[in-house]
C-alpha cells in the first residue's frame, strides 16, 4: 500500500481488524469504517486498495462454520502450485536439469486440475 513509513503499523492494524470479525456483515461494516478512517487521514491509495479487493480477500467467510477458516490457505491454483513446488524442492535443494523441474511442476498441475469424476468409463467413452 502506498503508505508512509510512520503510518505503515496503524494501517496495517486498521486492515487486521476488519479479518478478525466472526461474519461476513459484520467484516463489511468494519472495513467500511476502516476505509473511512483511511481517506479522513490522507490515505486515500490504501483505503482504494482495501475497498476494491475486499470481496476477494473475504471470500474464505463464505464457509460457514468459522473453525474450517484458518485451515482454507489458498483457493488460487497458482498460489497452491507454487506452494507444493516450493515444498518438494526443499527436500532435494536443487534438480540436476531444468526439464526435471518441469515434470515435477507439470505432474503435480495435472494431479490438481485433473477431476477424474468428470472423466466418462471407458464403456461409455466415445471413441472417434
Amino acid at each position: 500500500m502506498s503508505v508512509d513509513g510512520k503510518r505503515r503499523a496503524e494501517t496495517a492494524e486498521l486492515v487486521k481488524t476488519i479479518y478478525d470479525c466472526q461474519n461476513w456483515e459484520e467484516a463489511v461494516a468494519t472495513a467500511r469504517q476502516v476505509i473511512e478512517t483511511m481517506r479522513g487521514d490522507g490515505r486515500e491509495a490504501a483505503a482504494k486498495k482495501v475497498e476494491a479487493h475486499l470481496h476477494a480477500t473475504l471470500s474464505y467467510m463464505a464457509w460457514e462454520d468459522p473453525e474450517l477458516w484458518p485451515m482454507i490457505r489458498s483457493n488460487n491454483l497458482l498460489e497452491r502450485l507454487n506452494l507444493e513446488v516450493k515444498r518438494r524442492t526443499d527436500v532435494s535443494v536443487l534438480f540436476p536439469n531444468v526439464v526435471s523441474a518441469r515434470m515435477l511442476i507439470g505432474a503435480r498441475l495435472f494431479q490438481m486440475v485433473w477431476k477424474p469424476d468428470l472423466v466418462p468409463p471407458a464403456d461409455e467413452a466415445e471413441v472417434v
